[in-house]
């Protein structure tokens, strides 16, 4: 026997997504921050990562949730260590955060290199927790548009959209966001 169908008509139950920023980044999912070049769309990134491991209001808005960040950064990854530093001099932070970066970027363009990458975030999520008592919760992958001319498939958003394809098994992890 076929089991009852809901319909939007007022049956179907509904919840409010959780959110890791109120009205803003869900706790899953995809979240995107677009703008033209040099826009300022790395240090919106890093200010958010920060906001997200010390529950500092974004622009505002509370931290429903504090989280860890992993930044995965494809250009100008050499100073990503000196652009961390000075957000944390400005908001005068100095404790140990919740945030790391790959020295290397896996490949996205395999599935070997994505089933890599999803082990290392779950072997963070594990050290997050064990070390801050907080889970992996964001995952910004910056200046996407390299990454995927690199692979050839001519899909600018190529790494999102096969990491999203797979993060049914990330997420069974530490249920991170993916931005």
């Amino acid at each position: 026997m076929l089991s009852p169908i809901k319909s939007p008509n007022g049956d179907a139950p509904h919840a409010a997504p959780r959110e890791l920023i109120n009205g803003l980044i869900p706790a899953e999912g995809v979240a995107v921050t677009g703008g033209q070049s040099t826009a300022g769309k790395t240090f919106v990134g890093i200010y958010k990562s920060i906001c997200l491991a010390t529950a500092t209001p974004y622009f505002g808005r509370k931290i429903v949730e504090r989280v860890g960040t992993v930044f995965v950064a494809a250009e100008g990854r050499p100073l990503l260590p000196n652009r961390f530093a000075a957000t944390l001099i400005k908001l005068e932070i100095e404790a140990k955060l919740p945030i790391t970066w790959p020295n290397m970027l896996p490949d996205f363009s395999c599935a070997a290199g994505i089933k890599l990458f999803i082990r290392q975030l779950k072997a963070i999520d594990e050290r997050y927790r064990g070390d801050f008592g907080v889970r992996l919760g964001n995952v910004p992958i910056d200046t996407v548009a390299a990454r995927g001319q690199a692979c050839g498939t001519g899909c600018r958003i190529f790494p999102c959209w096969r990491l999203q394809r797979h993060r049914c098994e990330s997420s069974a992890a530490c249920g991170c966001a993916l931005c």
